[in-house]
């Protein structure tokens, strides 16, 4: 009980000093995103048990995507340099076009003729950039940071107009990412900045957690793919 009341002490004390302390801000921010992969490569696919047909396919090969982050930031200056801490949550979501998955029409001279669907991932990520920047004047900044970030499965599915739920599918749960960003701080009012810029995010660690991935066909199944997260995130803040 004394730990608990020492503690709220505590926090209730900096946060008194950080509202007296101007070099303090924090506040909403948002992106939108962009997706991409890279480091993607071919992986065994195996249709039945035992296997009735095994071929090597790049599933990540052509993916891209969307997605939006909404969190909380805080930032501290000393100088013309600075750090910050952000809490984002946010959805990613990927598509790509998989020869894996298909569907199949005949012409009027009997030939089939096989049309890939695309398979859509969606997942969840919890994410904690910590930036160090550097300002260049009143409103240029330069930054960089580590990010660590928890994933979580939303759906995985088929199709554009009628999709179909596959499920079968899990994102690695913990990921770290490397940032490199810039952009312009405007003053509104005295105290108050809206912050405006963009964002590399390279991710060290693979999309995909399961050693395989399963298919829609009873006991098929594919390996996970190496592929890795690339992307450019947009994003607004404003510091209070």
């Amino acid at each position: 009980m004394k730990l608990n009341s020492l503690t709220l002490v505590i926090f209730l004390c900096s946060v008194a000093l950080s509202a007296q302390d101007k070099s303090f801000y924090w506040g909403p921010r948002a992106s939108l995103n962009m997706f991409s992969v890279y480091n993607t490569n071919s992986v065994r696919v195996q249709y039945g048990n035992p296997a009735d047909k095994v071929i090597h396919r790049d599933s990540y090969k052509d993916a891209s995507g969307v997605g939006m982050d909404f969190g909380l930031a805080a930032r501290y200056m000393f100088g013309s340099w600075g750090a910050a801490v952000e809490l984002n949550i946010g959805l990613c979501m990927l598509s790509m076009d998989n020869d894996l998955y298909g569907r199949t029409s005949y012409n009027a001279m009997g030939y089939a003729n096989r049309t890939s669907l695309q398979e859509n991932l969606d997942f969840f990520r919890f994410s904690m950039p910590i930036m160090y920047f550097k300002k260049f004047g009143e409103l240029f900044y330069v930054e960089v940071g580590p990010q660590l970030s928890l994933n979580y499965a939303d759906d995985r599915t088929l199709g554009e107009d009628e999709e179909i739920e596959l499920g079968g599918w899990k994102p690695n749960l913990f990921g770290v990412s490397a940032l490199l960003g810039g952009g312009f701080d405007m003053p509104v009012g005295k105290t108050k900045w809206l912050d405006i810029g963009g964002r590399l995010v390279l991710d060290f660690t693979r999309v995909e957690s399961d050693s395989k991935v399963e298919l829609e066909e009873s006991e098929s199944f594919r390996k996970a793919s190496s592929a890795k997260l690339f992307a450019w995130y947009s994003y607004l803040a404003f510091y209070l």
